[in-house]
């Protein structure tokens, strides 16, 4: 069975995944990055943030 994600955040429809989906989506309203998790039982959306840049040394 498919199932739709939304943002946790707006609200805005993200995706449309299936039992063993697993993906990190940016929002394109908010601009969260939202981590989607479907199982066959439950579907898990929750905000996390993204990877920060290295800082480039200078000498």
């Amino acid at each position: 069975m498919k199932m739709y994600a939304s943002c946790p955040i707006c609200g805005y429809k993200l995706c449309k995944g299936e039992s063993g989906s697993d993906v990190d989506i940016l929002c394109p309203r908010c601009g969260k990055l939202v981590r989607v998790v479907i199982t066959t039982t439950n579907m898990n959306c929750t905000p996390t943030e993204p990877p920060k840049k290295a800082a480039k040394e200078t000498t």
